[in-house]
C-alpha cells in the first residue's frame, strides 16, 4: 500500500479541512511541535483504512472527532499494487453514539467504481486489498509511536500472521484444497467412466458386430416375393371396391322403383283434397262482400264529430281552470296585507341595530389606540415572552461559564503539575541513560582486557577457535571472573532502570498532550460562552428596568379589550346587515305576490274569452254527451267495416296458394314417371357391369370366396393387403434394425476406445493431486517457509543492526522469538526485551527496514501485497549524533528502491535531513500543514 493523497477535516487536531499529496514524496518528515498533530495524520490513515488508530479503538471513534464539532471525515486515496483505490470514512457523532458512513471505491481509467459502501461489506475488501489487518498493518507498515517495537517483543503468533500475510503462505492451503478437489473430481469421473464401459459397452465388440452383418445377409432376400404380391392386390383391389359400389348402386334403384307407385297415389288424392278447399273459400267471399253493401259507416261525418268532441272537453278544462284562479287571487290579496304590517316592524329594528354599531365603533377605536400605544414601545407580547425566556437564559449560561472558568484553572494546576512532574521524569531519565552508559563502558573495558576468558563459554569441542580457526581439541576449563559477572549484572540492571523510566517519561508525554487538548478545548468552549453571555445581555437592553411579567399582563389586557370589542362589534354589524336584508327580502316578497295577482287578473280575463268562443263554435252540440254517443256509433261501424275487409283479404290469399297447390301436384305426378324410367334403364348398365368385374375377378384370383354380406372380394383382397404389409414391415424392421445395431456398434467401439483412454487420463490426474494434497497436508510446509522467512529477517535485520549498532548487536532466531547476540559480551545471546530504549528502537528499525526489502524471494510469487511505504512514529530522540546519521543513511538507502518513507519527529535536525518535509503547525483555531 502506497498513500497517493489523503483529506482531513474535524479529525482531532485538525477542525478544518487539510489535504497532503504524497505523489511526489519518497522519503519525508512530518515535523511540528509537541501536540500539533503530526501523529495523527498516520491516524488518519489507519482510520481511514480500518476504523481505528493504535490509541483509539473501534467503540472510542467520537474521540478522534475534533472537540466542539460532531463530525469527522478522512479521504485516502492509494495504490497497491498497480491499482488505485480511494476510500472515504465520515464518524457522526449524535450526541448518543457514532454513525459511520463509508465508500470504497477503485479507479478504472477515468472513473471510480464503487466496490462497498458499508463498513461490514467494506472490511473484508480492505483487508484484501491492503493485503493485511489492522495488527499486521500498524507492526510493518505503520510503526506507531510507543509501540515501535511490537514486532520485534510481540507474540510470535502475530508475527507469524503477519509474515502469512507478506508472504501470501495461506496460497499453500487453497493449493492443498484445490489439489484434494481435483483428485476427489479426477476419481469420480474415472470410476463413472469405467461404470459406463461395464454396463453401456458390453458388447461393443468386433465378434458381436460380425453376427449381426450375418444376420442381416440372411434377412434381406425375404422382402421381396411379398412386395411383388402386394402390388398385385394393389392393382385389382380398386376393380373390388367398383364391384362392391355397383352392388350397392343396384340396390338403390330397385328400393326407389318399388317406392314410386306409392308416391303417385299419395299426389293424385292431394290434388281432388285442394280443388274441393278452393270451392268453400270461395263461397265465403260471397258473403262477406254482401255485409260490405250494408255497413252504415261514413268518414266525413265521423272526422267532424270527433273535430267537435275535442273542442267540448277543452271548454270543460276552461272553466275548471277560472274556477281555481279565482280563488288563488283572493288568497294573494289576503297575504299581502299582512306583508305590509310586518314591513313597519322590520323597518324599526333596522335603524335600531345601526344606532348599535356606531356606537360600537367609536369604543373599538379607543380600545385600539390604547393597544398600539403599548405596541409602539414594547412591539408584541411575543417579545416580552422572548425578553422574558432570555432573561433565564442568561441566568443558565452565567452558572455555565463560571463552571467552565472553574474547570479551566483545575486543569491549569494540573497541566503545571504534570510539566513538573515530566522534567524531574525527563531528568532521571538523563541520569538513568549515564548510568547505563557507564556501566556499559566498565563492562566492555573488562571485556577487551579479559576477551580470552570470554571466549571460553562458547567454544565447542571440534570447532574452529574464533581468534586462531583451529578446531578446538579439549575444551578450556571456564573460571569465575567475579567483577565481570558484576559488570554485566550491573550493566543488565541499570538497562532495566533506563527502559522504565524511559517509559514512564513517555506515559507523562502523552498525559500532557491530552491535558493540552482538553486545556484547549475548554478555552474554546469559554470563548463561545463569554460570547454567547454578551448576545444574551444585547438582547435584554430594550427591557431594562422594566417588569416583563406585569408588562406581559398589561399587554394580554389591552389585547383582551381590543378583541372583545372587535368581536361585539362583528356582532352588530351581522345584526344589522340581517335586519336591513330582512326589510330587502319582504320587500321582495310583497312585489313577487303584487306580480302574481296581475297575472292571475290576466288569466281570468283571457279563459272567460276561450269560453266564450268556445260555445259559439259548438252551437247544438255544446251538450258533451250527445256528441259523445253519435261519436261512438261512427266508430262501432267503422270497426266492422275494417273487421270484414281483413277477412276478404284472407280468403283471397288463401284461394290463391290453393290453385298454386294444384300446380305443384301436376308437376310431382310429371316427374314421378320420367324418375320411373330412368331407374328402369340405370338397374340393367349395373347388373351388366357386375357380370363383367366378377369374371375378371375369378380370373386372377381363383381362391376367393363367393361374396356373402360383408365378406365381398373388396374385404377379401383388402384383408389380403393388410396381411402381407404386415409380413412386409416385420421384415424391413428387422432390416432396420440390423443396420442400425450395426451404425450403433460401429460408433460404441470408437466411443469405447476413447473413453478407456480418457479413463486412464483421469486415473493419473488424480493421482498426481493426491500426492501433492498429501505433499501439502498439514503445516509442515508453510512451518518451513516461516522458519526460512524468520531466518532471512534475522540475516537481513543482523547487516542493517551491525551497522546501526557499531558492530555490537546482530539477531537470532529461536522458536519463533527474535534474539540479539551481543558481540561485544562474548557473542552473548540474550532476550530482546534486555535491550534500552534507545537499543530497542535500532533493534525495532532493523527489522522494519529487512521487513522492507529482504521477504520477496520467499513469497509465492502471487502476493496480493508488498511493502511500498514505510511510516516511524519517534524514537529517534533515544539516539545519539553518531546513531542518528548510521540511522539516516540506512533510511536514505532504503527509499531508494520505489518506496515511500516517511518519519514522524519534532527534531528539527533530522528533519532538515529528509528531501521533503511535512510542517505541522498548531494554532488555537486547528492544526494546519504546510509542504517544504
Amino acid at each position: 500500500m502506497r498513500p497517493i493523497s489523503i483529506e482531513m477535516e474535524g479529525f482531532i487536531s485538525f477542525r478544518e479541512r487539510a489535504s497532503i499529496d504524497f505523489s511526489n514524496l519518497d522519503l519525508f518528515a512530518i515535523t511540528g511541535p509537541t501536540g500539533a498533530g503530526k501523529t495523527s495524520i498516520i491516524d488518519a490513515m489507519t482510520y481511514a483504512l480500518y476504523g481505528c488508530t493504535p490509541r483509539v479503538g473501534v467503540g472510542q471513534v467520537s474521540d478522534l472527532i475534533s472537540q466542539g464539532m460532531n463530525r469527522g471525515s478522512v479521504l485516502l486515496r492509494f495504490s497497491s499494487g498497480k491499482k488505485e483505490y480511494r476510500i472515504a470514512r465520515v464518524a457522526k457523532w449524535t450526541g448518543k453514539q457514532t454513525n459511520t458512513d463509508l465508500r470504497l471505491e477503485q479507479r478504472t481509467g477515468d472513473e471510480w467504481i464503487s466496490l462497498a459502501d458499508g463498513v461490514q461489506k467494506a472490511k473484508p475488501l480492505i483487508e484484501e486489498v491492503v493485503g493485511l489487518d489492522f495488527n499486521g498493518f500498524t507492526k510493518s507498515v505503520v510503526l506507531p509511536q510507543g509501540r515501535f517495537d511490537e514486532f520485534l517483543k510481540g507474540k510470535a503468533d502475530d508475527r507469524r500472521k503477519i509474515l502469512s500475510d507478506l508472504l501470501d503462505l495461506d496460497i499453500y492451503t487453497r493449493m492443498m484444497r484445490r489439489a484434494n478437489e481435483m483428485h476427489s473430481q479426477h476419481k469420480a469421473k474415472a470410476t463413472a467412466i469405467d461404470e459406463v464401459l461395464k454396463k453401456e459397452y458390453a458388447e461393443a465388440t468386433s465378434e458381436h458386430l460380425s453376427n449381426v452383418r450375418n444376420l442381416l445377409e440372411e434377412t434381406t432376400p425375404q422382402l421381396e416375393p411379398i412386395e411383388l404380391q402386394l402390388k398385385v392386390t394393389a392393382k385389382f383391389l380398386p376393380v373390388a371396391l367398383g364391384l362392391r359400389q355397383a352392388r350397392a348402386e343396384l340396390l338403390k334403384c330397385e328400393t326407389e322403383f318399388k317406392a314410386i307407385g306409392p308416391k303417385r297415389k299419395s299426389a293424385e288424392d292431394d290434388l281432388q283434397k285442394v280443388r274441393k278447399r278452393i270451392g268453400d273459400l270461395e263461397d265465403k267471399l260471397g258473403r262477406i262482400s254482401a255485409a260490405l253493401k250494408l255497413n252504415t259507416y261514413d268518414s266525413k261525418q265521423h272526422i267532424h264529430l270527433s273535430g267537435l268532441m275535442n273542442k267540448a272537453q277543452r271548454l270543460e278544462v276552461v272553466l275548471v281552470h277560472f274556477e281555481q284562479i279565482e280563488r288563488t287571487q283572493t288568497e294573494k290579496v289576503s297575504q299581502l296585507t299582512k306583508l305590509d304590517g310586518l314591513a313597519k316592524k322590520l323597518k324599526a329594528t333596522s335603524v335600531e341595530a345601526d344606532d348599535a354599531y356606531l356606537a360600537a365603533q367609536k369604543d373599538l377605536e379607543k380600545d385600539r389606540k390604547a393597544l398600539g400605544k403599548l405596541k409602539d414601545e414594547y412591539k408584541s407580547p411575543e417579545a416580552i415572552q422572548s425578553a422574558i425566556e432570555n432573561q433565564k437564559e442568561l441566568a443558565k449560561l452565567q452558572k455555565a461559564h463560571a463552571k467552565l472558568e472553574s474547570e479551566l484553572r483545575t486543569k491549569e494546576d494540573d497541566q503545571t503539575k504534570l510539566e513538573k512532574e515530566l522534567v524531574l521524569s525527563e531528568a532521571e531519565a538523563l541520569s538513568a541513560q549515564q548510568r547505563h552508559d557507564l556501566a556499559r563502558s566498565g563492562l566492555e573495558a573488562l571485556i577487551r582486557r579479559h576477551s580470552a576468558e570470554a571466549l571460553k563459554p562458547g567454544l565447542r569441542a571440534g570447532e574452529p577457535c574464533p581468534v586462531c580457526e583451529q578446531p578446538v581439541e579439549c575444551l578450556p576449563k571456564v573460571r569465575q571472573h567475579k567483577p565481570l559477572e558484576d559488570a554485566q549484572r550491573e550493566q543488565q540492571e541499570s538497562a532495566r532502570g533506563t527502559s522504565v523510566i524511559e517509559k514512564r517519561v513517555a506515559h507523562l508525554q502523552a498525559q500532557v498532550q491530552g491535558v493540552e487538548r482538553e486545556l484547549e478545548s475548554l478555552r474554546t468552549r469559554i470563548a463561545d460562552s463569554a460570547d454567547s453571555l454578551r448576545e444574551a445581555a444585547y438582547r435584554l437592553q430594550a427591557f431594562a428596568g422594566v417588569d416583563l411579567v406585569q408588562l406581559k399582563k398589561d399587554f394580554e389586557s389591552a389585547q383582551a379589550k381590543v378583541d372583545d370589542a372587535s368581536r361585539r362589534l362583528d356582532n352588530l354589524k351581522a345584526a344589522a346587515a340581517k335586519a336591513l336584508t330582512a326589510v330587502t327580502d319582504q320587500q321582495h316578497q310583497s312585489e313577487i305576490i303584487q306580480t302574481e295577482i296581475d297575472g292571475y287578473t290576466r288569466d281570468l280575463t283571457k279563459s272567460q274569452k276561450e269560453a266564450d268562443k268556445l260555445r259559439d263554435e259548438l252551437g247544438e252540440f255544446v251538450n258533451a254527451k250527445k256528441l259523445l254517443a253519435d261519436v261512438m256509433n261512427q266508430e262501432k261501424a267503422r270497426t266492422e267495416r275494417e273487421s270484414l275487409i281483413a277477412d276478404r283479404d284472407v280468403l283471397t290469399e288463401q284461394v290463391s296458394n290453393a290453385k298454386d297447390e294444384v300446380g305443384k301436384a301436376m308437376a310431382q305426378l310429371e316427374g314421378l314417371e320420367a324418375t320411373r324410367k330412368k331407374v328402369e334403364e340405370m338397374g340393367a348398365a349395373l347388373q351388366l357391369r357386375i357380370d363383367e368385374q366378377t369374371v375378371a375377378l375369378k380370373a386372377e384370383f381363383p381362391d376367393l370366396a363367393k361374396a356373402s354380406g360383408e365378406r365381398d372380394e373388396a374385404f377379401q383382397l383388402d384383408q389380403r393387403s393388410r396381411d402381407l404389409q404386415s409380413r412386409r414391415d416385420v421384415a424391413r424392421k428387422k432390416i432396420d434394425d440390423l443396420q442400425g445395431q450395426i451404425k450403433t456398434l460401429e460408433r460404441k467401439i470408437v466411443r469405447a476406445a476413447a473413453m478407456r483412454e480418457e479413463l486412464e487420463n483421469h486415473r493419473t490426474k488424480a493421482s498426481v493431486a493426491k500426492t501433492l494434497g498429501n505433499s501439502l497436508q498439514g503445516d509442515n510446509f508453510i512451518a518451513f517457509i516461516q522458519g526460512e522467512a524468520y531466518a532471512r529477517l534475522a540475516a537481513d535485520g543482523s547487516v542493517q543492526l551491525k551497522t546501526l549498532s557499531a558492530d555490537r548487536y546482530s539477531f537470532s532466531v529461536e522458536k519463533d522469538e527474535f534474539q540479539v547476540v551481543d558481540h561485544w559480551n562474548a557473542s552473548e545471546r540474550r532476550p530482546v526485551t534486555t535491550l534500552s530504549g534507545g537499543e530497542s528502537f535500532l533493534a525495532s528499525l532493523a527489522l522494519a527496514l529487512a521487513l522492507a526489502e529482504g521477504l520477496s524471494g520467499l513469497s509465492s510469487g502471487h502476493t496480493r501485497f508488498a511493502l511500498e511505504s514505510l511510516f516511524l512514529d519517534e524514537g529517534f530522540g533515544t539516539l545519539d549524533p553518531e546513531t542518528l546519521e548510521l540511522v539516516v543513511a540506512g533510511i536514505e538507502g532504503l527509499s531508494t528502491n520505489d518506496r515511500l518513507i516517511g518519519i514522524v519527529s519534532h527534531i528539527s535536525e533530522l528533519a532538515e535531513r529528509m528531501p521533503s518535509r511535512i510542517q505541522v503547525v498548531k494554532s488555537v483555531s486547528g492544526s494546519s500543514i504546510e509542504m517544504n
